[in-house]
């Protein structure tokens, strides 16, 4: 808790950028893929304790949970939100941002308890997920206390990161904003094919 603790205030800050992860499940891993970071084993502190973008492909180190002379497969991200659901007493009425109770109603094919180092979520499952973190975190001020995420001259930063997602992710919402009317495009060239 200290150690994540001590990341939220270097994040409201600073990028953190070379963040490395285990991975398990590498093979479909790409640098550019989206990640969440979930904090499970905690029982009612379950929950989405982060997100943000791998930067590299996977690749092998030394083992850091052993000394044996083993390697694992890892990777390093971008962390672009943070979420602390380390409260002193358990929630009863008001319910912590990403609780896995409330995800598990939302999202009930995804095990919001236990899990390992990468687990793919479903394809069906990404889209939705994507708009729920949108939905409630783009209206969040960095200040928050439970919630961090590095600001840029007061912008919301995660604007831009939930583009990227969007953009990438979520093509059914994608094409209802594109049908939805106008659309401005800053340094758009005469000609020039716009396709994001």
């Amino acid at each position: 808790y200290d150690y994540f603790n001590s990341m939220m205030e270097y994040l409201r800050t600073d990028p953190i950028d070379d963040f490395d992860w285990s991975i398990y499940d590498h093979e479909n891993l790409e640098a550019g893929d989206m990640f969440i970071l979930a904090q499970v084993g905690t029982g009612d502190k379950d929950g989405i304790a982060g997100f943000g973008f791998f930067n590299t492909e996977p690749y092998t180190a030394p083992n850091w949970k052993s000394k044996d002379g083993t390697s694992r497969f890892y990777a390093k991200m971008s962390l672009h939100c943070l979420i602390s659901h380390n409260f002193d007493e358990p929630y009863e009425n008001d319910e912590p941002l990403f609780c896995a109770r409330e995800l598990e109603e939302k999202f009930p094919n995804v095990d919001w308890h236990k899990g390992h180092a990468g687990v793919l979520i479903p394809e069906d499952t990404v889209e939705p997920l994507i708009l729920h973190l949108m939905k409630n975190t783009l209206p969040l001020k960095c200040g928050d206390e439970n919630v961090a995420f590095t600001e840029d001259n007061n912008a919301n930063p995660l604007r831009t990161f939930f583009a990227q997602y969007i953009n990438g992710l979520c093509p059914n919402f994608k094409q209802k904003i594109i049908d939805a009317g106008t659309l401005e495009y800053e340094n758009f060239k005469e000609d020039e094919t716009v396709d994001k």
